[in-house]
Order: structure tokens, then sequence, then C-alpha cells
């Protein structure tokens, strides 16, 4: 098998002394344009590194069957990419294709998270809410869930 290759935090890592393994964490940019484009952006980094050619092509078949097989992107609300993670990111996802996104976000006096669950409109290819979670997520799409998402069970975790 070809070395570890990761992208973490919008850069790829690659290591070398791990050699049974091949992992893909998440995809650079924190868009998928489409698989297509995410094979592409792997391959040409992992031959500008000078990887060899088979890990190259694992890596180039790994990223795209994540990218084309992502049912779900979820986004923590964070102070810093408070825009992005509720505007730009909703949107390239959108795009993507990706059939249901979860946006999380901190609210109310006792910092409890809210979680907006949206389906993708396949019309309009954008994104529809479909429900606001308080105390409990509980959803059927696109995998059955139900969790308590109140401060006092998180604390308990």
């Amino acid at each position: 098998m070809p070395p570890l290759i990761e992208i973490v935090h919008n850069t790829f890592a690659y290591c070398a002394t791990t050699p049974q393994a091949l992992g893909l964490v998440s995809l650079p940019g924190g868009t998928l344009a489409s698989a297509s484009a995410a094979r592409c952006y792997a391959t040409t980094t992992a031959r500008f590194w000078g990887l060899p050619p088979d890990t190259v092509d694992a890596l180039e078949l790994i990223t795209g069957e994540l990218a084309a097989d992502v049912l779900l992107a979820v986004e923590v609300v964070s102070p810093d990419s408070e825009a992005r993670d509720r505007d730009a990111k909703p949107q390239k996802y959108a795009a993507a294709g990706i059939p249901n996104f979860w946006l999380v976000d901190m609210a109310g006096s006792n910092n409890h998270p809210v979680v907006r669950v949206y389906e993708l409109d396949p019309v309009s290819k954008a994104y529809a809410l479909t429900g606001i979670h308080h105390d409990r997520l509980k959803a059927s799409v696109p995998f059955p869930i139900d969790i308590d998402i109140t401060r006092e069970a998180l604390d308990a975790l």
C-alpha cells in the first residue's frame, strides 16, 4: 500500500512512516466542486511532491470516490468563520451535489447546540431547511439518528 496521505485544515500531509495506509480526511479548501475536480487536485499535488505512481493512482481513485459518495456535510459555526460557514460553504456543498447539510450553531444563555437540517432541492440546486433541532436531533435522512443535544447531555459525555 502507498504511504499515508491526509488533507487536514486545507493542507496535504504526507507521512512516509506509515507505509500500510492511505487515508483522505477532508478535501482542500473546504470545497468539493466535483469528484473530478477533487481527483485532479489530489493527483496534481501528489505528482508535485514526486510521490510514486501507485500512490498517485490510489489517491486519485479514493479522492474521487469520497467526493462522489458524500451524503452529508456538517458545519459547526465558528466565530472566526461565521459568514463562510453560513453562506459560502453551504453554496459549495450544494454545487457539489451533496444531498444533505447540517449547520450546528451554539445558542441560548446556556450555549447549547442548535442543529439546522437542510436537504438539497434537485431543481433549484439549493438547500431547503427541513428542521431546526434544539434539544433533540431526530432525523431519518440521510440515516436514522436520534440524539439528545441538550447542554446537560453533552456535558455528561
